[in-house]
């Protein structure tokens, strides 16, 4: 169905080769098709053709096809700008064309130095961050586009740019969950608890109705220390979301730690008795649960309680 798409596109452009919206079609119907096919090589040196052409053969030896598809699309959406230079889709699509190369992991070289394929990365971010910044200069309410700029700051470790970038995003789409995830990833991995703390704190006001949000709170003020407030994100994680593992399996950590043994008991007691799908993640919890005394007395419950269970976990 793809390969009719791209046929029917490749027609048009000839037909009307000054038309940058035939253009465009054309650079997502090779894009679509790029993404069709799972990255599994990489190969040599891609030449990048006409995709107009008939054929779809470099002059080069190759394995997998999908790198390219997205040159070809990438061409074409080169083609669509140099016909209408304030295009924004194309610019965003020609963005978002480099970063899938990045994602992918398909770089001008097979098996080069790492010292090359790593230049070559951060070239193909570069292009694709200018390509997000134009189309932003067209558009700048695009909460996608800013979305994906973030992405590639971070990709280059431009910590500021990136969070700078997901906070437009925001502005504009202040109920976008993914982006309100992007935002607290960012300071997780940077070891920044009481930021994330913070960005949950305006997530959770913004989509209350998040479990991940509220489970992101919990674990936060759990590493700060704020056991009652972990408990109390951690709760209304359950409550939104009873087949999410993370908050059962902290929140019983949490109970235990603020010396509520039974609390710990009675949570751990409701996934043991009533759901089947998500007690064989209880493991999860063990290891922590060992280091308290009232950790071990949770176990030692849960021993007497449920003897054939606890037998066949690590303990």
């Amino acid at each position: 169905m793809n390969f009719i798409k791209v046929l029917a596109a490749r027609i048009n452009v000839r037909r009307h080769p000054d038309h940058p919206e035939l253009w465009l079609r054309l650079g997502r119907a090779y894009q679509e098709r790029a993404e069709l096919h799972r990255p599994e090589t990489r190969f040599l040196d891609i030449v990048c053709p006409d995709p107009t052409s008939e054929v779809d053969e470099p002059n080069v030896v190759y394995l997998d096809p999908a790198p390219l598809f997205f040159n070809k699309a990438i061409f074409a959406y080169q083609r669509a700008i140099s016909l209408k230079p304030d295009y924004a889709q194309a610019w965003e699509h020609l963005g978002a064309a480099y970063t899938q190369q990045y994602r992918r992991g398909y770089w001008c070289g097979d098996d080069r130095l790492q010292e090359g394929l790593t230049q070559d990365k951060q070239q193909r971010l570069a292009i694709a961050a200018s390509a997000f910044q134009q189309a932003l200069k067209i558009e700048p309410d695009n909460a996608v586009v800013w979305n994906n700029l973030g992405f590639v700051y971070g990709q280059l470790d431009r910590f500021d740019d990136e969070v700078s970038a997901y906070r437009h995003a925001l502005k504009i789409k202040p109920d976008d969950v993914e982006t309100w995830h992007r935002l607290t990833t960012v300071y997780y991995n940077r070891s920044q608890p009481d930021k994330v703390a913070q960005v949950c704190q305006e997530a959770v006001k913004n989509i209350p109705l998040d479990a991940h949000s509220w489970y992101d709170m919990g674990y936060a003020n759990e590493e700060l220390g704020r056991l009652k407030d972990a408990a109390e994100a951690y709760n209304q994680a359950r409550q939104l979301d009873q087949d999410f593992p993370g908050p059962w399996v902290r929140l019983g950590v949490v109970y235990a730690r603020l010396g509520r043994v039974e609390d710990a008991v009675r949570v751990y007691s409701d996934v043991i008795e009533w759901n089947a799908k998500q007690r064989n993640k209880f493991w999860l919890a063990i290891s922590d649960l060992k280091r308290t005394e009232q950790g071990e007395a949770v176990l030692r419950h849960l021993k007497s309680r449920y003897p054939e269970f606890m037998s066949k976990q690590r303990l």
